[in-house]
């Protein structure tokens, strides 16, 4: 299973038009910027245990990580069988 993040990616290498106002571009700069906050975050909490080795440090590096699984870590596979509902 591969990430949003990676599928985005690849479909950025395939397409890499700068002017097109949707797409996998417009996706990408959208989930970046709405996990920006998370993505600070845990470089701070980084940034802080390389210079510390503090155990709260890699703590709060575990909750950011948490936090941004859902971009960049592997998505499951799920089947929604719609025939029901037409």
């Amino acid at each position: 299973m591969i990430s949003l993040f990676e599928e985005l990616s690849a479909k950025l290498i395939k397409n890499p038009r700068l002017s097109s106002r949707s797409g996998a571009r417009y996706d990408m700069i959208l989930l970046l910027f709405n996990a920006r906050d998370a993505i600070y975050e845990l470089w701070k909490s980084a940034d802080r245990y390389l210079q510390t080795s503090d155990a709260d440090a890699l703590a709060h590096i575990q909750e950011n990580v948490e936090k941004l699984r859902s971009i960049f870590g592997a998505r499951k596979e799920y089947y929604v069988d719609n025939s029901k509902h037409r």
